[in-house]
């Protein structure tokens, strides 16, 4: 539409956006084609993804570690119960 002659605010409005995003838009995506933007999307989402999953992978690897080693020495568990232990926290 701007190839066209409108103007910027004609359409931001007609798309729905503001004229700040627009050109923040234009800033960040200018020179990429859109096949590059929409898998730039899925990479972004997928990062985002592995980022949580690597979050509650180490929420649990400190869990198991304070389960393991206790945080004194009356707390500490012996082999046979850390095993049960173990094993219980990992079938749920």
């Amino acid at each position: 539409m701007l190839s066209q002659g409108a103007t910027v605010a004609v359409v931001s409005k007609k798309i729905g956006v503001s004229d700040y995003t627009y050109y923040r838009w234009r800033k960040e995506y200018s020179g990429v084609r859109v096949d590059q933007a929409h898998r730039l999307k899925e990479l972004e989402q997928e990062n985002s993804r592995l980022k949580k999953l690597v979050a509650d992978l180490s929420l649990a690897n400190a869990s198991y570690q304070i389960v393991i080693e206790g945080t004194s020495y009356r707390e500490r568990l012996s082999p046979h119960r850390r095993k049960e232990v173990l094993t219980t926290v990992s079938t749920t």
